[in-house]
Order: C-alpha cells, then structure tokens, then sequence
C-alpha cells in the first residue's frame, strides 16, 4: 500500500512525459521482416535497452512473462543495458 507521505513524493504524469514523453520510442522496426527471414526462430533473442530509470527491468519482467519465444530473453540486449 501506498501512504499518502509517499504519494506526495511520487513525480507526476506531467514531470514524466517532461523527461521521458508520454509514449514508447521503438527503434528498429522496419527491420523485423528481415530479421524474421533471416535467424532462426531458436537462435533469436531480445532483451531490454533503456536509459536509467526508463523502466528496463520492468521490461525485462513483462517479457519473461508474457513472451513464450523459441529463442532466449536476455537480462539486456547485447550491446548493455544502458549504454550509450
């Protein structure tokens, strides 16, 4: 439960959308067709990329979850977590 201390310490939607805006930056999409005709179902993988504080492991939750792949969900995508 949340008490209403930490509520009032919570940033809002507003100060969110200031830093981050209000929808998802995906990058790369017009190459998952290619992607798809060329790796194998069992050696693909994905795993989450972000800035700090952007949600990654949240993603990496929601992808354990969620996504029943042939392939392997990774902690991180390849090149980090975080990396520039």
């Amino acid at each position: 439960n949340i008490t209403d201390e930490i509520a009032k310490q919570l940033p809002t939607w507003e100060d969110i959308t200031s830093m981050y805006g209000d929808k998802p930056v995906i990058h790369g999409l017009e190459t998952c067709e290619h992607y798809r005709n060329t790796v194998k179902p069992a050696d693909r993988t994905i795993g989450p990329a972000g800035l700090f504080n952007t949600g990654t492991n949240l993603m990496y939750k929601v992808l354990t979850d969620n996504c029943h792949i042939d392939g392997k969900i990774l902690w991180q995508a390849p090149w980090g977590k975080h990396s520039p």
